[in-house]
């Protein structure tokens, strides 16, 4: 019996009816759902965010001369500053619905999902900007169902917290455009050498085409499909009504101007850049991921023209092959500022920084350190000691018995810038003992050697370790009319958004009188003179300036110094090993190029001469002072009193009356009420 036609019809009603109203609750409760989803997701913020950028280093004419991105290279660019034509390129090839979406394309996404089930692989991608953008920031790159949930999550709630600017911004700087380059305005550099701000419409669809596979659409290796991948991009343009079909055309017939592909690029001032870390860890409390990832803008003292000149010294000094090392270090006396550091020879093979780490013996450079501190005592540059073998009791009943060099003595009594010229251990070692050892010590200290020295006699001969840098700090109070300032290699840094992290500030301490680094300067110039240990190299310098050498078993120096530029030189051997006599000849070789470089090329800087200085003709022989018109006269400058005017000699020839006895070593006088008043 057929079933009555009404009532079947009336039975599908109720089922439809059913349906009906089973699908608008279910609708109801999905849509309940997903409103608190979003609720949460709007109200949860998002994981924070650290796109790492690349750290830029300045030289002090504010050119970089270091990128620090420890294999991320990245430069942030804000929206406003990102091309159009890049805009639209790149919505155009990889979203183009992306200003009507929330976060993903449901059409694409079924569509590729479908095409995923049928082919039982992950094939097709569909992700939309949004999507990308959270798998970069957030996520990894498996291709999981799991993944791809919580990818579209990420994408959704960036859609809830960001304009569709700020998602522009962020993905156009997050992306990788292959050849270490991260965002958009590193990728400009490294392909075209320019700006982004400065991108043709031709060379911004060839970067937007570059992200879906950089090695492959790269033009600067593969550039054929790298033009099949441009032609793509603007053709999408056009069917997004960005571009006409006549401005696609002209783009892609536009020659590209494609920057050469530099590989192992070599580093500039390794040793300095380094230092500069150093100093920032140490200095303003930033980590190394921070220096690395940080975007920081850290403006350095680095002179690149001086950095060169010792670099082409030291390479042309030393042996081209051998163990044997040198270091270089230049800076501004006054300023503090550290212009050029070589730390050794071979970066490659060794990074230890030998003039800020390593501690070697300074030898006879630690005489100046003495003679000033002897200035202050009451020393004056006449004051005669004899040169000859001595035994030296100290302590009680211990001897010390120090040599001149190749046993050399004067055998009669030398002045303080006799002792200078010609190194002579004893007169050094006899001063240190007649001031008081401690003297030294306190000195060193005050000139800014932080190393603690101990007052043994064999200080005076710089037989304790120091740093090349502590020493080049203590000659710049001798070149800075005796006042200190702290070496330093930064001069400001700045964070990516260009506020200021930090600028220090180094004020400068007055630890000696001005006179007395005078008349030290003074007498340091005779060592180019003939029978000086500087002698030899006097022919690369332009004119003479204070310096001295200073030679151990181990170590070879050469400091010297114009009123605006300290530079100092060390060599030897990383291991105990000692030096012959002819690998140390490179150590004042390598100051003299340099410095005759530098001081070829300013104009002639001459210390200033302070009040209470006069200059007079001394007789070495016997300390008196003579006419000008006297042989062996020798000009220097003393203090004004310190030199008894009724002292004349008639400048005898040797031999006829002799040397005159060695007088008593001068023992410092108070200052009388006059001078405590006026110090000058």
């Amino acid at each position: 019996m057929q079933p009555d036609k009404p009532l079947l019809m009336s039975r599908w009603f109720q089922l439809l009816k059913r349906g009906l109203h089973f699908t608008a609750i279910l609708s109801l409760i999905l849509f309940i759902l997903f409103s608190i989803l979003l609720v949460y997701l709007r109200i949860k913020p998002l994981p924070p965010v650290h796109i790492a950028q690349t750290t830029l280093l300045y030289d002090q004419h504010g050119e970089i001369f270091e990128r620090l991105h420890g294999g991320v290279n990245r430069m942030y660019v804000s929206y406003a500053q990102i091309p159009q034509d890049l805009i639209n390129a790149t919505i155009a090839v990889e979203d183009r619905s992306f200003f009507q979406h929330f976060g993903f394309d449901i059409k694409r996404t079924l569509r590729a999902a479908y095409i995923d089930l049928k082919e039982m692989r992950f094939q097709q991608g569909a992700s939309t900007i949004s999507q990308q953008l959270a798998r970069n920031l957030y996520l990894s790159f498996e291709k999981t169902w799991t993944r791809k949930l919580k990818e579209a999550l990420i994408a959704l709630q960036i859609e809830l917290h960001w304009s569709k600017e700020e998602i522009l911004e962020a993905y156009l700087n997050q992306i990788y455009y292959g050849h270490g380059a991260y965002g958009v305005k590193v990728a400009a550099q490294i392909y075209f050498n320019k700006d982004v701000t400065e991108l043709s419409l031709g060379e911004a669809a060839m970067l937007a085409g570059i992200p879906k596979g950089p090695s492959y659409y790269s033009p600067l290796t593969n550039y054929t499909t790298a033009k099949k991948r441009q032609h793509l991009v603007l053709q999408s343009m056009v069917e997004a009504d960005y571009i006409t079909e006549e401005a696609a055309r002209a783009a892609y017939a536009a020659p590209l101007h494609l920057q050469r592909l530099v590989r192992g690029e070599q580093d500039v001032a390794p040793y300095f850049r380094d230092a500069v870390l150093q100093e920032a860890q140490e200095r303003f409390n930033l980590t190394k991921e921070e220096l690395q990832h940080g975007g920081l803008r850290i403006y350095t003292t680095l002179d690149p023209e001086l950095q060169h000149a010792a670099e082409k010294a030291v390479a042309t000094s030393l042996p081209k092959e051998g163990e044997i090392q040198a270091a270089f270090v230049a800076l501004d006396p006054r300023s503090g500022r550290i212009h050029a550091l070589v730390g050794g020879r071979e970066y490659e093979k060794s990074s230890f920084n030998r003039i800020t780490q390593a501690q070697r013996h300074p030898g006879s450079t630690m005489k100046p350190i003495l003679y000033l501190t002897a200035l202050e005592e009451g020393f004056t540059p006449i004051t005669r000691i004899e040169s000859k073998p001595t035994k030296f009791r100290f302590d009680g009943d211990k001897i010390y018995e120090p040599i001149n060099f190749d046993h050399h003595y004067l055998l009669r009594p030398i002045t303080m810038q006799e002792a200078i010229r010609t190194s002579d251990n004893i007169y050094a070692v006899t001063t240190h003992l007649a001031i008081g050892q401690e003297k030294l010590v306190q000195m060193a200290e005050r000139m800014g050697i932080t190393t603690t020295l101990q007052p043994y006699p064999s200080l005076a001969l710089g037989a304790q370790g120091i740093t090349p840098l502590e020493l080049s700090t203590a000659y710049g109070v001798i070149a800075n009319d005796g006042k200190l300032v702290p070496p330093h290699f930064i001069q400001r840094i700045e964070k990516a958004d260009g506020k200021l992290l930090g600028a220090p500030s180094y004020k400068e301490e007055k630890v000696a009188h001005s006179i007395h680094t005078f008349l030290l300067s003074q007498m340091m110039m005779s060592i180019f003179q003939e029978g000086g240990t500087g002698h030899r190299v006097q022919r690369d310098l332009p004119y003479p300036v204070p310096a001295k050498t200073g030679t151990t078993s181990m170590d070879a120096w050469m400091v010297g110094f114009t009123p605006d530029l300290v530079s100092t030189v060390w060599l030897g051997y990383d291991r105990e090993r000692k030096l012959n006599q002819a690998e140390t000849v490179p150590a004042a070789q390598i100051w003299a190029r340099f410095m005759g470089y530098y001081m070829s090329s300013r104009p002639v800087q001459a210390f200033t001469i302070p009040v209470g200085v006069e200059r007079l003709t001394i007789d070495p022989i016997n300390g008196k002072r003579v006419d000008a018109s006297c042989e062996r006269g020798e000009l220097l400058y003393v203090q004004r009193g310190t030199v008894p005017r009724y002292e004349w000699s008639d400048c005898s020839p040797l031999g006829e009356k002799g040397p005159t006895p060695t007088p008593s070593i001068p023992k410092k006088k108070s200052p009388s009420f006059w001078q405590r008043i006026f110090p000058w």
